[in-house]
């Protein structure tokens, strides 16, 4: 008598065998894309976290450190540091606080055989040339560029067309008085000193 049904059932296990190959291969599969995704989120979670360690230890040294360029040259110049302090000859002293009996703070900085003093009275920058005798041979007083004459913004902007008023005084030595002293910047070009006569003249 013939087994119809042996072939019929070989058949079906056949087929659930590629099924649950198929479904565990699939499983395995699933398996591992969930493990790499584990993988993958500690991995920026680690990375996050070290971005976060090295931003909070710049802040907290920043903020130890103190700002830097936040300081106007104004007020640096008006708060001398120790460390910039220089002290001149016990004459040229005597010479410079005889002369401003007011002023408590300034910054001295030697310039060749002369000593140039820094200072500041109602806000407004002085600055004063002794030599080493003790003897003033310049003196200088800030201005604003709003007050030089008409004459020297004009002679300035003619002679100098690519340069810009920086900083502008009034200006006086042994030899003239009534002239100003004026730096002139530009972009491009080298700083420039120049001294203005009244009338506009430049003198150097």
């Amino acid at each position: 008598m013939v087994d119809f049904y042996k072939p019929k059932t070989k058949k079906i296990m056949k087929n659930l065998m590629y099924f649950l190959s198929l479904t565990l291969m699939v499983l395995i599969y699933s398996l591992i894309m969930k493990v790499n995704r584990l993988e993958n989120r500690d991995s920026l979670a680690k990375t996050a976290m070290n971005k976060t360690s090295i931003g909070m230890t710049n802040t907290i040294q920043n903020s130890m450190s103190g700002p830097s360029s936040s300081r106007s040259p104004i007020y640096e110049a008006k708060s001398f540091e120790k460390s910039n302090i220089f002290s001149p000859p016990t004459n040229v002293e005597k010479a410079f606080k005889e002369r401003y009996k007011s002023v408590n703070e300034c910054k001295w900085v030697k310039d060749l055989s002369n000593y140039k003093a820094s200072f500041y009275i109602n806000d407004i920058e002085n600055i004063i040339v002794y030599n080493s005798e003790g003897e003033w041979i310049e003196i200088k007083d800030e201005i604003s560029i709003h007050q030089l004459p008409p004459n020297v913004h004009h002679v300035l902007e003619t002679k100098y067309p690519n340069f810009n008023i920086s900083n502008a005084y009034t200006f006086k030595n042994k030899k003239v008085s009534g002239c100003y002293s004026i730096t002139l910047t530009s972009p491009s070009l080298p700083t420039l000193e120049v001294l203005v006569t009244e009338n506009g003249t430049i003198v150097k």
